[in-house]
């Protein structure tokens, strides 16, 4: 079953949060990260995530809708 708390920090997590874990990581996770240790694991700003999940929006990718 899915997890719906940030797997490092135990935050509650967003479907954003869930897409960008799932795009970034692996699309099969069922445990996910919250934006801010998404953003330290990968090495990238929060900012760039947050363009990132409206560039993919525009896209019409299916894990942000």
């Amino acid at each position: 079953m899915a997890q719906d708390t940030c797997r490092k920090c135990g935050k509650p997590v967003t479907r954003d949060e869930k897409g960008l874990t799932k795009k970034f990581i692996n699309r099969g996770m069922e445990t996910y990260f919250c934006m801010e240790c998404l953003a330290e694991h990968i090495g990238v700003s929060v900012r760039l995530l947050e363009e990132k999940v409206k560039q993919f929006r525009e896209m019409g990718c299916v894990l942000f809708k």
